[in-house]
């Protein structure tokens, strides 16, 4: 089915809640998407920090459900600049806040056959 709904997205939105944890999960993430029909909210997003050999890098990463064995991401966007702006944008904020530094630019990498 679809439905055209004519929806202007008038801005965005961070909601970033620093945590203090064992594993490699350094906040919880709401994305608000402002329209001029209410707001779009994206809830269960995370600040992670990831080791790509013997880099660490902080990313942010899209809500996931457990798939049998595996965790499918539960949101995807389909333009790949526009999501890594607001992944930078996203980790950029939390550095803010909490005073950690990135070690580089983070360069999203999504793996189509993940998504379902």
């Amino acid at each position: 089915m679809d439905m055209e709904l004519n929806i202007v997205i008038r801005k965005f939105e961070l909601e970033i809640t620093p945590v203090i944890r064992k594993d490699n999960i350094k906040g919880f993430v709401i994305w608000t998407f402002v329209t001029d029909r209410g707001e779009l909210k994206i809830k269960g997003g995370t600040i992670r920090l990831k080791e790509f050999g013997s880099k660490r890098i902080l990313t942010y990463d899209f809500p996931a459900y457990r798939a049998g064995f595996k965790f499918c991401k539960a949101v995807f966007m389909s333009d790949l600049e526009l999501y890594k702006t607001l992944c930078n944008a996203t980790v950029e904020q939390y550095c803010q806040m909490t005073g950690d530094l990135r070690s580089e630019i983070f360069e999203a990498e999504i793996n189509l056959d993940d998504i379902k």
